[in-house]
């Protein structure tokens, strides 16, 4: 009897072993199945609906504005058509039109300049008789320097009779200055210019333009802007030339 009971124990307790055995190693898979799962996710689990993500993403981006934040959205560059532009080739400017410069110095009316006392003034204004027998103011009272203008008689041709000076007579000067000869147009101007109102001054005449009307200051200022126009539109044209 003792050795039955016995071996029902031992029998009893061999079952629960089993039992607790198996349902550790039942927990051991479970958990490294989770494992598994957690590593490596499997395409048949549940994902975000692609319609849930966007919304997810837009509602973000209204509480960021919200709060006044700064929203960057992605601009895409347009791609427009562009015509072919044409570069128009520069054209050489016009060569400048003004070629001289003229000034008058006229006796009054019904009177001459004569004799002795033009030659007189003439010489104490630093021109010179030489060429073309008419009389040419240089750079130097002397004579010497540059070309700066030249003078001759209204009467034609516009000579003087030097060797019988005391029988000549006119009733006007003629100053003009060729700028193509000159060096510097802008100094010769304005020796010019003074020139005229010294001889008017010691004649006793008045000072007119290439038009034969008396001087006024505008027409001074004109003839300054054309002088000044001259000189640009020369340098342009020189750069072409040695271009």
């Amino acid at each position: 009897m003792k050795m039955f009971l016995l071996g029902c124990l031992v029998l009893f307790v061999l079952v629960i072993i089993t039992a607790a055995v198996t349902t550790k190693n039942a927990r051991g898979q479970a958990t490294r199945k989770r494992s598994r799962e957690r590593k490596n996710p499997s395409s048949d689990a549940p994902q975000p609906a692609l319609d849930d993500t966007e919304n997810v993403n837009t509602a973000s981006a209204e509480d960021d504005a919200a709060l006044g934040l700064q929203v960057t959205t992605e601009v895409k560059p347009t791609v427009t058509w562009a015509p072919e532009l044409k570069v128009k080739p520069v054209e050489e400017p016009e060569p400048p039109q003004l070629k001289f410069i003229v000034l008058h110095v006229m006796a009054p009316a019904g009177l001459y300049y004569s004799g002795y006392e033009l030659l007189q003034a003439l010489l104490a204004n630093g021109l010179r008789y030489g060429k073309q027998k008419i009389f040419h103011r240089y750079e130097h009272k002397n004579g010497q320097g540059p070309l700066i203008f030249s003078l001759a008689s209204v009467n034609q041709p516009g000579t003087f009779d030097l060797p019988n000076m005391g029988s000549f007579s006119c009733p006007g000067l003629t100053l003009f200055m060729a700028l193509k000869k000159c060096q510097q147009p802008r100094q010769a101007f304005n020796i010019m210019l003074e020139t005229a109102k010294q001889l008017a001054d010691d004649l006793s005449g008045d000072v007119w333009d290439e038009e034969r009307k008396p001087l006024t200051m505008d027409k001074v200022a004109s003839l300054r802007t054309e002088l000044d126009r001259y000189l640009e539109v020369t340098r342009i044209t020189d750069l072409f030339v040695e271009a």
